[in-house]
């Protein structure tokens, strides 16, 4: 079986409006709660948007030349150091990967953490998305390397510092 590209002319923005903020939620939603089988309150209960500084990936339906949402990622400040940011809340719909946009949002996040004057990213990431993130130049510390349980899963700690 092939997959179908369904979209084109990916573009990652800043997601600056309620209305885009709205639309950051419903990927997650998407991803998170109808993909990935996590709570409905995973999404309803957070309320770390307002303090966080959101991208929103779209693309082109080939179909109808719509502009869709289809990705976000999300920057927060760690709370134990306001030069280290941390990564979360990325998510990229299943008939949108394949075009980057996993790494393009990674990237965008980076360069709005550079320009906020953060150094380094930590993520906390599910195992499966390991080898994802190391492909992007963040590592396990060694003071990291244990596994803790988040929203019900498995994580872990990756690292990008020297940003």
């Amino acid at each position: 079986m092939t997959n179908t590209v369904i979209y084109r002319n990916p573009q990652i923005t800043l997601s600056l409006t309620e209305e885009d903020r709205k639309k950051c939620s419903q990927v997650r939603v998407k991803v998170f709660v109808d993909e990935l089988g996590y709570p409905p309150t995973l999404e309803t209960l957070d309320t770390k948007d307002a303090i966080g500084t959101l991208w929103l990936a779209t693309c082109e339906a080939i179909a109808d030349g719509s502009t869709v949402p289809v990705g976000t990622i999300r920057l927060l400040r760690y709370q134990h150091d306001d030069n280290v940011g941390v990564l979360t809340r990325l998510a990229v719909l299943s008939n949108a990967r394949g075009l980057r946009l996993g790494q393009k949002l990674v990237t965008a996040l980076e360069q709005g953490a550079k320009s906020q004057g953060m150094t380094a990213i930590m993520i906390e990431a599910v195992q499966e998305k390991r080898g994802f993130y190391e492909s992007l130049g963040y590592i396990v510390e060694e003071n990291d390397m244990e596994t803790y349980i988040k929203d019900g899963t498995p994580h872990f700690k990756l690292w990008k510092r020297n940003l």
